[in-house]
Parts: C-alpha cells; structure tokens; sequence
C-alpha cells in the first residue's frame, strides 16, 4: 500500500517497491546515508536479518541498523563483552543433566520460558537442586530447594557476597584463576566490605539463609548452572550479570561441563538477533570496533569499504534529534506507545514491513505485507546458541517472501545482493559469521566455545570491579512486536484459571 493523499491505497509489488527505492535514493542524495536507519524484528529469521543488516551496510552505506524491542527498552546487548569478549550464554540447556546446581536469577520461568522450566523440572527429577531468586512469589519458588528473597535491586550485591564468601574460605579455582583469567587482585580486594552480615542487611535475606546458599554454590566439585534472563528488567540489579560472570569465573565454571551461564531472552531470534550483527556495535559474529582484520576481511567478502561504514552510532540520539529522514521497519511495532512519536516524527519517509496493520503501518507511507512464518524456510537460533532450521510449509499468500522483499529493493537500488534461496544466505552466514562455521552436531554454534580461551583480546577472562547500586530498576520491558501486544492485552488474562 501507498500513501496518497493521505489514505492509504492497494498497489501492485513493482510499484510499490519502485516508490520505496526512489524515496531512499532521493533521501541519501540529500541528507546522506547516515539519515536512513534499518530495524529488523527478534522474530525474523537469521537468513532474513543477515540480509537486512547487509542491505543496511553494503547496500545503503549506513550503519544505522538495530531493534527498536532492544533500543528503546536499554538492554543491554553488551554486559560480558569486557569480561567473556561477548554477550551469549557460556553453555547450554543440554547440559542440566551433568549440574548438581541450577541458579535461577531475573526470570519468572513460567511466564517467560517454558521449555527452560520443563527442562529445569526434569533435571530436578535426576537429582539437580533449584535455586530461585526472587523477591515476589512466582510459581518456580514452589517447586525451588531453596527460594532466595533478595529485595529488588540486591541481587547484584548477593552474588558478590557468594564471591566474597568463596575467596575468605580460600575455595576460588585456584588454577583457573591464574591460568585464564586477569584482574582477580584487583576484583578481589573491591570485595572487602562485603560480609555474609552486611550482605544480609543488603538484601533483607536471612543471614542463616545465606550461608546455605554459600554452601551450595561454594564447593569446587559441585556443577552450577546460573540461568539469567537478560531481557527482563524488572528483577533486574544494576551489574547482575557481570556479577554472575565473576561467580563462574572465579569457581572455574566456564568451558567446564555442566557448569557455565545461560542467558535467557525473550523472542524466538533474540540471540540470532544480534549473532547477525542487527546492532550498531556489532557486525556479524560479534565482530566490533578495533577488530580491524576481521572488519577488512568482511569488506572484501562484501565488496565494500566498511571502515568507514562501521562506525560509532547513537541511534536514540538520532532518532530524538530527526538526523533520521527515512525510516524501514521490518516487523516492529514502536508507535503502539504514542510518545515514541518523538523519535519517528522526524522521518520524512517511513517504510513498514509486517504481518499486520499496525499502528506504526498507519502512519508509514509505504506498507509491505510480511510473510508468515510458515510461509518461508530459514533458521532461528535458541538462547543457548542452538541453530535450528526449518522449511516452508506453504507458499507466501503475498507472493513473496521476506528475504525476497529486502533482496527485490537491493536490486531497484543497483546493490548487488542475488541470492535464490534461503539455503544460499545461509551459506553466506557460514562463510561470515565465524561461530556459525563449524555447528556441533546437535547445532549449537562455538563448537568447544571457551573450553581453552575466551573472546577477549588476550584470550583471558576480565574480572569486573563492579559499583553495588540497590537502587532498583522499576521498569518493564515493552514488546515492540504486534502480535506480542496483542496476546498480552487481548489473550493471556483469558487463559489465566
């Protein structure tokens, strides 16, 4: 559909597309690249999100791509990248069956993710112990050993005490330590003021309480796994998950098996989401500022000078500030909050992408309707890295599929992007995106991902000295998505009993 004169009318897909690439060009002419931004959906698929990233930075020259459900809700894509050299979960849900301990921190299970607490609850029947911490009842507590009740805000300062406590009984992996990590001097002595009493008046958890969580963790031969939903914000503490990541490391519970950290997210492709580089910090494969041989050579793969493509952006800003002349939303929904007009109202273009007349569709000059997912193959990839492909079930009803719609309008621009199937991106993907290269055998991308080093720089873990904030977060995360919306204010109180 086309925006005439104010309504909006049926029109055929050349004609469609033909308005859109001619209103880009017009725009770049006139204010520059950087004043196009591309967001993609964490419920694309990754062949569909690789290619919108590189239409946005091969294609039109920008590295304004991103995900309005991350940007306007402050997650953040990027805690271990210091400390890991990325942001993913360190093992997988396959391995519950080796832990002896299952930490559950910043996430409701039930409400969350449910196969987590299947998986969760068939481990606890071969003998895993689960812990929740939580500060409101919610349903895993009852079935949990043991249910820590932090205040919101706490947590942060809860798991440091753990680390406190390991150090002052001298039980820290010792080898680990020294072998594979840096700055535990450092981290250790910013640990001082932290004892099990002024813990316990932190976190207004019983000082016996805590012991017996110390215990249970403490132990150099017990497996922990710590599940953490990074998309959740109301839990959350300031710092949590880097705190978490000191707790497996100094206990050496990274690359071991069953032991490591699984970070939860919310959408079907939350984790694909940035593993495709649909950030501006990121390229595909969480290749970011610095990396200056991995950038050259996916700008030969590309045919394309990314050195002065990929370069900081503060997109909000941009937004806020109407740097931003055209907009392409593929899959999102921002306007169903109204005050995020302040970042859409400068656009003089706006294009949308999706399965349903959304608010946002209302307001775009060009509307494109998305093919479901059952009307197009690819792959999703799980919060523990686990890539799983699928196939078309029927012909898309619009006549096109997604990854056709981003290719069609890279070609009505002269970008060379010519693929036939999703099977030939992703090809792509595995030639580009190092961790996609070489899948284990049940799927899961780093295959051995930091049994020997990790990501950094040095190949070394980086303790964190990180600031203890109790302030809690009081925010709640806005699903951008329509559909989301829609089962969340139309549906979920329905099902309730």
């Amino acid at each position: 559909m086309l925006k005439k004169k104010g309504l909006h009318v049926e029109v055929g897909w050349d004609e469609a597309i033909d308005s859109v690439a001619s209103k880009i060009k017009s725009i770049i002419d006139k204010y520059g690249a950087d004043s196009v931004a591309v967001f993609g959906s964490p419920r694309m698929t990754n062949e569909e999100l690789y290619l919108l990233q590189k239409f946005a930075r091969a294609g039109l020259g920008t590295n304004n791509i991103g995900s309005f459900s991350n940007l306007m809700n402050n997650v953040e894509q990027d805690c271990l990248d210091d400390m890991f050299g990325l942001t993913a979960s360190t093992t997988t849900m396959d391995e519950f069956k080796r832990a002896d301990v299952i930490l559950v921190m910043n996430a409701d299970l039930s409400e969350e993710n449910l196969i987590a607490e299947l998986k969760l609850k068939s481990a606890q029947k071969r003998g895993t112990r689960i812990v929740t911490i939580n500060s409101s009842e919610i349903p895993l507590n009852k079935i949990s050993d043991l249910w820590i009740d932090a205040k919101r805000g706490t947590n942060t300062a809860l798991i440091q005490g753990i680390c406190k406590s390991i150090i002052d009984r001298k039980l820290e992996d010792r080898t680990f330590v020294h072998d594979r990590t840096e700055g535990y001097d450092t981290f250790r002595d910013s640990l001082s003021d932290l004892s099990i009493e002024a813990v316990a008046m932190m976190t207004g958890v019983d000082a016996a309480k805590l012991a017996e969580l110390y215990n249970l963790v403490s132990e150099p031969d017990t497996n922990v796994i710590a599940l953490y939903s990074i998309d959740s914000l109301w839990e959350k503490s300031k710092n949590d998950l880097q705190a978490l990541g000191n707790l497996m490391m100094i206990t050496g519970r990274i690359g071991k098996p069953g032991n490591g950290l699984i970070i939860l997210r919310d959408f079907s492709n939350s984790q694909g989401l940035v593993d495709m580089g649909i950030d501006p910090k990121y390229l595909p494969g969480f290749i970011h500022a610095g990396q200056t041989e991995q950038i050259n050579n996916l700008g030969r793969k590309w045919n394309v000078d990314l050195k002065n493509i990929f370069k900081p952006v503060d997109l909000v800003n941009a937004l806020e500030n109407d740097r931003i002349k055209a907009l392409l939303i593929f899959g999102e929904n921002p306007l169903q909050e109204i005050s995020n007009l302040k970042f859409t109202g400068g656009a003089e273009f706006m294009l949308v992408v999706d399965h349903f007349m959304t608010e946002t569709a209302h307001e775009a000059d060009v509307v494109l309707p998305a093919a479901m997912p059952v009307e197009t193959g690819g792959s999703y990839t799980t919060c523990d890295r686990r890539v799983q492909g699928f196939t078309k079930v029927f012909e898309p009803g619009t006549g096109m599929e997604n990854w056709q719609i981003i290719s069609e309008l890279a070609r009505k621009l002269s970008v060379n992007m010519n693929f036939s199937s999703t099977d030939q991106i992703f090809s792509e993907i595995k030639e580009v995106v190092a961790p996609y290269s070489n899948l284990a055998a049940e799927g899961f991308w780093g295959n051995g991902f930091l049994t020997k080093e990790f990501a950094t720089a040095t190949g070394k873990g980086q303790f964190s000295n990180i600031a203890i904030d109790l302030d809690p977060m009081n925010a709640e995360k806005i699903p951008y998505l329509f559909s989301e919306h829609y089962f969340n204010k139309k549906l979920k109180a329905k099902l309730r009993p």
